[in-house]
């Protein structure tokens, strides 16, 4: 599968979780801003720097997906398998 077309189901799946993501420019001047999902009163953002190539984007939605309960959505094989995979260290 290639890495947009799974980038979309990790999106899609992100959005059946409650988790919006998003797609900004990170830079700031003085400041080092890392992606990363933050939680805004009831709603959590997940903020993945435009630059980044969709293999990366995968791999950051599904960082912020394994620690989320899944219970009850649905998941594609591929994502799936994704998620179930081991971190490489």
């Amino acid at each position: 599968m290639k890495p947009e077309q799974l980038l979309a189901l990790m999106e899609e799946t992100a959005t059946k979780a409650g988790v919006e993501v998003r797609y900004d420019s990170l830079d700031c001047d003085d400041l080092r801003v890392k992606d990363g999902i933050c939680r805004f009163g009831d709603r959590l953002i997940l903020f993945i720097h435009k630059s980044r190539s969709a293999t990366q984007r995968v791999e950051i939605i599904r960082s912020a997906l394994r620690g989320r309960d899944l219970t009850g959505i649905y998941l594609k094989p591929a994502v799936r398998m994704l998620l179930e995979e081991r971190e490489e260290d």
